[in-house]
């Protein structure tokens, strides 16, 4: 493991831990929450368009890495809407159950972002793209499972442990996922660099926006927020100088 990889996981396990011990100070409003998803759409947007989809379309495999693109975008969407669904009876639910529904959905979503911190081993290029896009997301996801376990009555101790726990989940599938990268065959890699663009258009896609912009409360400040993501993100990738050829 390099050092970069090692203090990526650290980075990300503290700034997730300490958001979620933020959400434990008061009760936040959606509206200060929408702040938050804004910004990380546009950085979730901004990274697979100005990098991650370029990335893969660039190799001799780009037809595999586009399959792997739908078979992740699906993954997520099934695991989201039919593994951790709640159903129509979630109404009648008690918050306890379904913050823990919401908990182990965001946790599945987090331990997929793992893949993406992995590349940062086969490609620090990418992979320093990824990490900000991933920190973007994992801060705020880690307040708001604080917020839905606070809702839940969940005891102090056991929420401490599920919050550390959904921070380290980035970490957790880098591990799991690093050494298929770190010695993988070009057609390997382009098909978890897909999965990973893939699973990233879905959560800004089918979860971050939707959020944002389903009410009419607010929508120019947050398109405002969404396109300074995007911004910040286009600053990030051409700042750099990429070297395509891995």
């Amino acid at each position: 493991m390099t050092g970069t990889f090692v203090g990526y996981c650290i980075i990300l396990f503290g700034a997730a831990f300490a958001c979620g011990l933020i959400a434990w100070l008061r009760q936040w409003s959606d509206d200060w929450l929408h702040l938050f998803i804004s910004f990380g759409a546009g950085i979730f947007l901004g990274a697979v368009f100005f990098e991650l989809l370029p990335e893969a379309m660039s190799h001799s495999e780009n037809r595999v890495a586009g399959v792997a693109m739908l078979l992740g975008y699906l993954v997520i969407f099934f695991a989201e809407k039919f593994v951790f669904s709640r159903g129509e009876k979630s109404e009648v639910r008690s918050h306890r159950v379904s913050s823990l529904a919401a908990y182990f959905g965001l946790a599945v979503h987090s331990l997929v972002d793992g893949l993406g911190l992995a590349v940062a081993i086969r490609s620090p290029e990418i992979g320093r793209v990824v990490f900000v896009s991933i920190l973007a997301h994992h801060a705020p996801a880690a307040f708001s499972v604080s917020s839905l376990l606070a809702l839940g009555r969940m005891q102090r101790r056991t929420s401490a442990l599920l919050l550390a726990l959904f921070a380290a989940m980035p970490s957790i599938g880098a591990l799991v996922f690093a050494p298929m990268l770190s010695n993988s065959s070009d057609r390997v890699f382009a098909f978890l660099l897909g999965m990973m663009t893939g699973t990233f258009l879905y959560v800004v896609t089918g979860d971050l926006l939707p959020e944002v912009f389903h009410g009419k409360a607010n929508r120019w400040r947050n398109l405002g927020l969404l396109l300074l993501g995007i911004a910040v993100m286009a600053a990030i990738s051409y700042g750099f100088t990429h070297v395509h050829g891995l």
